[in-house]
């Protein structure tokens, strides 16, 4: 868990995963800033039935959502990534670099507090990821991918690595 990620309008998180396991009833979170308590923060994880999610929430009645209309498969590495655009109002999902869905991003700037874990969520100490997780990369611009240059794309400056 950290809170030293800088909180910005625009965002784009992304990670290389690898599904293990078929989910049954619980999502399996890549990468979750959220606090339940007040209902705000930021998710990007996967679905019962293998489709990836992001959502962005404010509050029960204000909240974002994008999702992938086919399912990751199993075995296999894949490239997940979503855009936050609070200026344009936007949000994308992206899979091996390819808009799968978008949407109105209808809220916010999360408050720094908000805390950031990786393969798991940090609002229930649950929904863990069953599979490998690999180069999560979050940063604080709306990133262009693109299918061919997904691995060719450059890092630039790196704040921070976590590694086991």
């Amino acid at each position: 868990p950290g809170t030293a990620l800088t909180v910005t309008p625009q965002a784009t998180w992304e990670a290389w995963i690898l599904l293990m396991v078929e989910p049954q009833q619980e999502v399996m979170m890549i990468v979750d800033r959220f606090v339940f308590i007040e209902r705000e923060g930021r998710n990007l994880y996967v679905l019962p039935g293998r489709h990836v999610q992001a959502t962005s929430t404010l509050n029960p009645g204000i909240r974002s959502e994008v999702t992938s209309p086919f399912p990751i498969p199993l075995g296999e590495w894949v490239h997940v990534a979503a855009t936050f655009d609070e200026p344009n109002h936007r949000m994308q999902l992206l899979v091996n670099g390819v808009v799968v869905d978008e949407v109105p991003l209808s809220c916010c700037t999360l408050r720094p507090t908000v805390p950031t874990t990786i393969g798991r969520s940090n609002s229930f100490y649950a929904d863990y990821f069953h599979g490998k997780i690999d180069e999560v990369r979050i940063s604080t611009t709306v990133r262009q991918l693109h299918p061919v240059a997904v691995e060719e794309k450059s890092w630039g400056a790196v704040k921070r690595f976590w590694r086991e």
